[in-house]
């Protein structure tokens, strides 16, 4: 195959460009999906309990928004006014089912003899009692920590939307721009209003922006990094071209691939591009790297690449495996997008390959790159350090020994921390605009529970509603909870109606009847896109139960519902369950079991590449010796991430096997040529200098290029994307410490004469 190469350049490039075009032109059929629900598997048990929740009550996406005046005021005419505007815009936005606030808020109130239930908000609020009804509003409880800041300076708005899910980017995009068209009108008009913008479809917003911006920014600073690092190492167009083209082409191609299989690009997946352009590096490198020094010996550019293919082949062969390897055990991830993105970077990784050994070798038979002066100076330097590194073995070996051991140890102060609004960074406004909804007015982070009451209509029974109640007696009583909403608070509301607003009266009905009959009036009273579907399902046999939280991290919330199961498996009869449910517990829980699965992937990639490595240096000891380089990093990088930041993420769990396959690249380099030269008869000492001589300036570079590859990826406004890069990234530049300190100190030690 390499004579074909070698022998027929031209056909061989022409070849790649065309298969590499039609490939790539499938990129066109590329989708783009920012919605959460991308995370969850079709049949991750939690996203089914989710979907069976929202079809048995009513689904529908939401859109919070916090009206703030500046001076705290919002019972005036003009804030009413402005509200009232807000509100009603609902029927102008597109694929909107209702809204609520303190706009058509339907009070339950007695006034003499008669039950009245209507707007709390009359039509004409220039004639109206606005003070009565300001102290109305802030002694009502369903209101505060909802519809009204619990010191009444903040009005809350909740817009209530049914995408038809057809195109998710465009649906979006529309209701983005119609909705701060509206905000837009009013800021106008009240410019001293604030109006923050929160909730679930803002989240779904934000994370495609953060996608589009990811996709156009990312790329090109990852495309002008490469080429600046490349050129300084090889000081020659020829060969920086040829590499960046290569590895331009072969991520080209992954998601041309992926357009095809009309896979669908979310924030996670989208890093794969970014990702293959860094690795993809490494194959073009070795193999540029020695016949550079073939061709300053005086050989003939067919000759040093052939010698090229020769020394290096087998490696960046078994190299390519390994990466692949590494980025298939992703596929245990309980999350579809890291799955893909695993997918996506093992196919670029192959793609690269082939092309480093066909492109690019045979791009130097038509126009040679020059040897390169700073390229041998490289060389030289490698070779020094590593007489260094050897002279010293005796007190550097048990000081990275006891480095690793004390830094390894930080593992342990790791602790699952997700939250979905710190997902982004504080320089994207649904960060900032939800934090202000979760610390002034609501809780932005909860958790829901449905609960069976049996046959239709059971919710009325006072045995269920007692049962509700005491239970969310006890969540009020939790440091985590800020509210708790449920029918009860109707309920208890339209009984205390009933009895002439009698505060003794603010309490469950005593027969189903009764407590049926309440909830009817109140039903009717509702105006037009109102309902109480959110609350208790069509036959009224469950209710939806939700607590909104305080800030907590995903592992906090998961703790929490534990409490709460256990509290309920105590005080309530055995047919009453309570399955917690809401994007907050989705996320809580899948965070664990990542890295429960991801552990499992970790543990078969390393027996797979520990039969590699064996074989490879045809050695059973030095393939084990190989191990501790390949992991130490690993375990000292998260070690460090927990005496530094200490809360890991989702996306996370896939880091481990991410630079798994990436770091025993550069130990099978050395041992591949360590092995041979061992083989040959070349003493311990004598086969270390040989192998950094052949392969060390060519491990500097792509370990450089790898670091500051995945550092691209802290740019990003997405800080699952962020985290990812940073702790990759720390991690590689420990594996190329330890492949230059470690590595050599090991064999030093334990493969003596």
């Amino acid at each position: 195959m390499y004579d074909f190469i070698l022998g027929r350049p031209r056909l061989v490039i022409a070849l790649t460009l065309l298969i590499g075009l039609l490939c790539a032109s499938g990129a066109g059929g590329l989708q783009f999906n920012a919605d959460y629900r991308a995370f969850f598997a079709e049949d991750n048990p939690d996203l089914v309990a989710l979907q069976a929740l929202e079809k048995r009550f009513s689904r529908a996406d939401t859109l919070v928004m916090a009206v703030a005046p500046a001076d705290g005021k919002v019972f005036t005419l003009e804030r009413l006014t402005a509200i009232r505007q807000l509100t009603d815009a609902w029927s102008r936005l597109p694929y909107a089912k209702g809204a609520a606030s303190i706009s058509n808020y339907i009070e339950a109130r007695s006034e003499g003899d008669d039950l009245l239930a209507e707007p709390m908000l009359p039509d004409d609020l220039a004639s109206a009692d606005l003070a009565a009804i300001e102290s109305r509003a802030k002694a009502d409880e369903r209101l505060r920590g909802g519809l009204l800041s619990e010191t009444g300076d903040i009005a809350g708005l909740y817009f209530y939307f049914e995408l038809p899910r057809a195109n998710p980017r465009e649906e979006l995009n529309a209701i983005g721009d119609a909705v701060r068209a509206e905000v837009a009108k009013v800021q106008a008009a009240h410019p001293d209003l604030r109006i923050a913008l929160g909730g679930i479809l803002m989240f779904d917003e934000a994370m495609q922006k953060q996608l589009l911006r990811d996709s156009s920014t990312l790329y090109p600073l990852c495309f002008l990094v490469m080429t600046a690092l490349l050129y300084g190492f090889f000081r020659s167009a020829s060969a920086t071209f040829a590499t960046l083209f290569a590895m331009t082409l072969a991520t080209a191609m992954t998601f041309g691939l992926a357009g095809w299989a009309q896979l669908a690009l979310n924030p996670a997946s989208l890093t794969a591009g970014v990702i293959i352009l860094t690795i993809s590096i490494a194959d073009a490198v070795h193999l540029l790297t020695t016949f550079a020094a073939e061709r300053a010996q005086g050989a003939e550019p067919r000759a040093a690449m052939a010698a090229s293919l020769r020394i290096n082949g087998r490696t960046i062969f078994l190299t390519t495996l390994v990466n692949a390897l590494g980025f298939l055990s992703m596929n245990f991830s309980n999350s579809p997008p890291y799955r893909e993105l695993g997918n996506l970077v093992a196919l670029g990784t192959v793609l690269a390959w082939l092309l480093s050994v066909s492109f690019v070798a045979a791009w130097t038979q038509l126009w040679p790159p020059r040897v390169s002066s700073s390229a041998l100076r490289q060389v030289e330097f490698i070779k020094r350090f590593i007489e260094w590194v050897m002279a010293r073995w005796k007190w550097m070996l048990p000081l990275s020994l006891l480095l690793i051991a004390l830094l390894g140890a930080g593992v342990m102060l790791n602790r699952f921390g997700d939250n979905y609004v710190e997902f982004f960074s504080k320089r994207v406004t649904f960060r900032t605009d939800t934090e202000f909804i979760n610390e002034r007015l609501a809780g932005m982070q909860f958790i829901e529970y449905a609960v069976e009451a049996g046959g239709s209509g059971d919710v009325f029974e006072p045995a269920f509603l007692s049962n509700i109640e005491s239970f969310s007696a006890w969540l009020k009583q939790q440091p985590e909870v800020r509210r708790v909403a449920s029918l009860n608070d109707i309920a208890k509301r339209l009984n205390k109606a009933m009895h002439g607003d009698d505060p003794a009266a603010f309490k469950l009905p005593a027969s189903r009847e009764e407590a049926a009959q309440h909830l009817l009036f109140y039903e009717m009273s509702l105006p037009s896109g109102q309902d109480l579907t959110h609350l208790v399902d069509l036959d009224k046999s469950a209710i939806r139960l939700t607590v909104l939280l305080n800030t907590i991290s995903s592992s906090e919330l998961e703790a929490f519902d534990q409490r709460a199961q256990a509290w309920v498996s105590t005080h309530w009869p055995e047919t009453m369950k309570a399955r917690s449910s809401g994007i907050s517990a989705l996320f809580a829980k899948i965070a664990r079991s990542n890295f429960q699965s991801m552990g499992s992937g970790m543990l078969i990639s390393c027996v797979l590449i520990a039969g590699l490595l064996i074989w490879l240096s045809r050695s059973l000891k030095l393939g084990l010796i190989s191990l501790l380089p390949n992991l130490a990093p690993i375990l000292v990088g998260f070690g460090i991430w927990g005496l530094t930041v200490g809360k890991m993420g989702m996306s996370l769990a896939v880091v481990a096997s991410l630079t798994l396959g990436i770091v025993v690249d550069d130990t099978m380099h050395v041992f591949s040529h360590y092995g041979a030269a061992r083989r040959r008869g070349a003493t311990p000492v004598e086969a270390l200098r040989e192998s950094y001589a052949d392969v060390g300036a060519a491990l500097w570079v792509t370990s450089a290029t790898l670091v500051i590859g995945f550092s691209v990826l802290a740019f990003s406004n997405f800080l699952l994307t962020v985290h990812l890069g940073l702790l990759t990234s720390l991690i590689l530049a420990l594996a190329l410490v330890a492949e230059f300190v470690l590595t050599p100190t090991l064999l030093l030690w334990l493969d003596r004469e």
